[in-house]
């Protein structure tokens, strides 16, 4: 399981600060008044708490693909600076399920109930962490 590495959310957020129409950039918040230095800012404070959010999303998918049965890697988590896990406001992580160049890789693949045990897996770690976060409470129009 992949996430952001720190150094690419760094590199991310002078990017963002610097490319974006800032007007949403961050969690809906509007960064279009705020100078370069303090949009950046803010972008990396958000960002490391989603980088954070993403590595607590990370062990709950490992800990459930263990409970599936599912045989995993020594070395469950990885960072990168894949482009998918760049988001500024959202939890993201790359689940790398095998290679298809791996004839064992592949035939476990090729097997419905291994592909069912991943995606059993997937939602119960995806269910978990939300049941984890703080409710939002909505105000009634």
């Amino acid at each position: 399981v992949y996430t952001l590495s720190e150094r690419a959310s760094d590199r991310e957020a002078a990017r963002l600060a610097r490319d974006t129409n800032r007007g949403n950039a961050v969690a809906g918040v509007d960064l279009g008044q705020e100078s370069d230095d303090v949009a950046s800012i803010l972008i990396d404070l958000a960002m490391r708490e989603t980088v954070n959010d993403s590595r607590g999303v990370a062990n709950i998918l490992v800990d459930e693909m263990q409970e599936q049965g599912i045989r995993i890697l020594r070395r469950t988590h990885r960072f990168a600076g894949f482009a998918v896990l760049k988001a500024a406001d959202v939890p993201s992580v790359l689940v790398e399920l095998g290679y298809l160049s791996n004839r064992t890789d592949a035939g476990l693949l090729a097997s419905a109930d291994y592909r069912n045990r991943i995606t059993d897996a997937l939602v119960a770690g995806i269910d978990e962490y939300f049941a984890s976060r703080p409710q939002v409470a909505t105000v009634p129009e």
